[in-house]
């Protein structure tokens, strides 16, 4: 019987590169595929485009792209994930973006960056948490700024349900950010960790 011989190092992360490579060029190739009758549009608003609105988008698509790989870096050092760099933060930040904009769901990027983050720190639930609350403050940072608009442009709603959806909205995600960022008060709702008994320890600490 022949014996297992283990992949060498360089090996497997030559080999773990071209498999990266070829799914990202796979999906590429179909996002090309399902646009295919819109080329001739799409070629017409590139030609037409302001040079310098596209290079102030590109540095602001950036800026943002900094931004909030330091804010994944602070969360994961508040998780005690302190061996994650900037610059690994970044990378991850990147991956996101990716699956997020090839894969059918938004929360595709989220699942990529938890899984790369927990091989790089050795607080395998700190990353998974530091993902989450990573998404959590984004989705509430969004909210607050819908809120904001909101008070600069009420008159130009004409349905007021549209109104009332924010407000309600922006209510649950106040208590979000208070249930994620203080204790106490989250200990008052620790009765809802029952609805995920299998993984109830986990999803308590």
């Amino acid at each position: 019987m022949l014996n297992y011989l283990p992949m060498k190092p360089h090996i497997k992360r030559f080999v773990s590169i071209c498999l990266r490579t070829a799914v990202s060029l796979g999906l590429i190739l179909i996002l090309l595929y399902i646009m295919r009758g819109e080329y001739t549009q799409i070629w017409s608003a590139i030609k037409g485009a302001n040079v310098l609105f596209i290079g102030l988008s590109v540095m602001a698509f950036f800026v943002a792209i900094m931004l909030a790989s330091l804010r994944l870096k602070l969360i994961t050092d508040a998780q005690g994930g302190g061996e994650v760099t900037m610059t690994a933060a970044t990378s991850l930040t990147f991956i996101g973006y990716f699956f997020n904009n090839f894969l059918p769901t938004a929360i595709g990027g989220d699942v990529a960056k938890a899984y790369y983050l927990s091989r790089k720190s050795s607080n395998k639930l700190g990353s998974v948490t530091s993902v989450f609350v990573d998404r959590a403050m984004g989705l509430i940072t969004m909210v607050m700024m819908a809120a904001i608009a909101l008070l600069f442009a009420q008159g130009q709603f004409v349905d007021p349900n549209v109104r009332y959806m924010i407000y309600g909205i922006t209510f649950f995600a106040l208590l979000s950010l208070i249930f994620l960022t203080n204790k106490k008060f989250a200990k008052k709702f620790s009765v809802l960790f029952v609805l995920f008994w299998p993984i109830e320890d986990k999803a308590r600490k």
